[in-house]
């Protein structure tokens, strides 16, 4: 494994070699790449009730509403299309 501060100063070399007109380009590639990286990423077990339990939460105030009946049929739509998924 490379060291990281070796690696960094690389990078750093790098964007030093680069033409100061075209840093904007190289910002906007690097941000799409941090965003892209990061969406990839699994949920970890730990994180995945929360996520639930927003969505349970959610679901159960929809259910709580007005029109109980109507709000009942999207939840249960809402469930089963969860579970396939």
């Amino acid at each position: 494994m490379t060291n990281p501060s070796t690696s960094f100063a690389s990078l750093l070399q790098e964007i030093e070699a680069i033409p100061e007109e075209h840093w904007t380009d190289l910002l906007s590639t690097l941000q799409q790449f941090r965003q892209n990286i990061s969406a990839n990423q699994p949920v970890t077990t730990k994180e995945q009730p929360k996520k639930n339990q927003v969505a349970i939460d959610l679901m159960n105030a929809w259910i709580q509403e007005d029109n109980p009946e109507e709000q009942q049929k999207s939840c249960d739509a809402l469930e089963k299309a969860l579970d396939i998924n």
